[in-house]
């Protein structure tokens, strides 16, 4: 049944998905071709999809994204940031069928988003053509040690875990934290806490893309939830702090229901943070 499901699998994600959305310009907000868009992207950049978490129309605009770069002959590797990166073997045993979903699952204390919508993410790089799938993130519990007791009371355990040259957050980003936080933390120590644990998030993700083995023209589509990639201060930037040998195309994903009107004023470039990202994915779901 499991080697079927693949079978399944492969012949199903070289049909290719239809783009359910528009593609606009970060900056300006114009409308862009989004072949075009794609094809400008060089063989190994790394491309940031930053996203609503569970949705079926997201999900189909990153296969989207995906297939059209594969059309356009990049070999591509997919990092989630969902998954842990000290259970790799677990994504690499998955993958190759030897590991069940149900038990791949349980090995990574999967969450509560269905899983349906980024089993074919994790899928999509084929193995014969020595494309992978990486864990990108820090386990659960590590995140939670350092909300309650912060990075300088970390268990040796923790310790062990951390990227090498742990930087935190610019201080930009650590604004918007404070901001999108701010009715859910009460005190300054705690706030603090809470943006360690964010940056370690973003630090660990950023650290295992850079380490990734993948060639030099293999190129990394990485993702994330939207926060992350926003105004370029949090995974991006940390990333660029570790590796600048890749270029990068960030594009964010926003969902938005047809009985609304598209909020384009907010979706200019901030005077104090600049464009939202490279470019906007914007798919409409029926209400």
């Amino acid at each position: 049944m499991r080697l079927l499901a693949f079978l399944i699998f492969s012949i199903f994600s070289n049909l290719g998905f239809a783009l359910e959305g528009e593609l606009y310009n970060g900056t300006t907000l114009e409308k862009v071709s989004f072949k075009d868009v794609i094809k400008s992207i060089p063989k190994g950049a790394v491309v940031f999809l930053g996203e609503q978490h569970g949705n079926g129309l997201i999900q189909k605009g990153q296969l989207a994204v995906l297939n059209e770069l594969r059309a356009n002959g990049h070999k591509i590797n997919v990092g989630m940031e969902f998954l842990d990166y000290t259970q790799q073997s677990a994504v690499d045993e998955y993958r190759s069928g030897t590991l069940s979903e149900p038990d791949f699952l349980k090995k990574m204390a999967w969450g509560s988003v269905n899983f349906d919508f980024y089993r074919d993410q994790i899928l999509f790089p084929k193995a014969e053509l020595g494309e992978k799938t990486f864990a990108l993130n820090s386990p659960r519990w590590l995140s939670g040690e350092i909300s309650k007791n912060g990075l300088s009371n970390l268990s040796e355990e923790a310790l062990k875990l951390l990227p090498p040259q742990l930087h935190l957050g610019r201080e930009s980003y650590k604004k918007r934290f404070t901001e999108m936080m701010a009715g859910h933390v009460t005190s300054p120590e705690a706030m603090q806490r809470y943006f360690e644990a964010q940056s370690v998030w973003d630090e660990t993700m950023s650290w295992n893309i850079a380490e990734a083995p993948v060639a030099a023209d293999d190129t990394i589509v990485v993702v994330v939830g939207q926060f992350h990639i926003e105004y370029g201060g949090g995974l991006p930037y940390q990333y660029q702090q570790r590796f600048k040998g890749r270029p990068i195309v960030v594009i964010e994903e926003l969902l938005y229901y047809d009985d609304e009107e598209l909020p384009f004023k907010d979706l200019m470039p901030s005077p104090e943070y600049g464009p939202m990202s490279d470019y906007l994915l914007i798919v409409v779901e029926k209400s």
